[in-house]
């Protein structure tokens, strides 16, 4: 995985976003100066995902050639293949707490998953599982940052905040598994 992580950007430049169709339904992906700032999806439909978009991104214009490369990873994704996302994420908005616990999780290989608990000690907060839920809650760039691949102690899925919730994230799990055969044991 490719993952560039940005922790602050440029305030000249302009958001731009894309809708791109799936599989499992559209996707937006917003960026500035071609870093991604958001993954969006789990909408049944492209009105109200570009409804979304635009309440977050007021002034952000459509650009269908927004991170191309990005584009073709997830429709690949959602095709069932496995993909190296490689691209820049923007963490500014994030806290160091937060950034540390992001980092960690895109660490996490398809196929596999990890406790909220055991991440927190990964980051060396033991004592933070709650913290990281909440830090995962709080993730923008979801698939990429997989934080659907961070479960409970006790074999429950835990939250996911995007639209289908847990239903959702037991989707993207099951989707994944095919993957376990591959990777390795975080």
């Amino acid at each position: 995985m490719s993952i560039t992580f940005i922790t602050s950007l440029p305030t000249s430049g302009r958001y731009l976003y894309t809708l791109v169709p799936t599989e499992w339904g559209p996707l937006a992906l917003v960026s500035h100066n071609e870093v991604l700032c958001r993954l969006i999806f789990g909408f049944p439909n492209q009105h109200s995902l570009q409804k979304t978009v635009l309440n977050h991104y007021p002034s952000a214009q459509t650009n269908n050639s927004v991170l191309k490369k990005l584009q073709q990873n997830i429709t690949d994704y959602f095709l069932g293949n496995q993909v190296d996302f490689t691209c820049k994420v923007d963490i500014s908005w994030a806290g160091d707490f937060t950034r540390s616990v992001l980092r960690r999780c895109a660490q996490i290989k398809p196929g596999q998953s990890i406790n909220y608990g055991t991440l927190a000690q990964k980051i060396r907060y033991p004592r933070a599982a709650r913290a990281v839920g909440w830090a995962l809650a709080q993730n923008r760039i979801p698939l990429i940052i997989p934080c659907h691949r961070v479960v409970a102690v006790n074999g429950q899925l835990g939250g996911y905040s995007a639209p289908g919730g847990v239903a959702l994230k037991k989707r993207l799990l099951e989707h994944e598994a095919v993957f376990r055969k591959i990777n390795p044991t975080m």
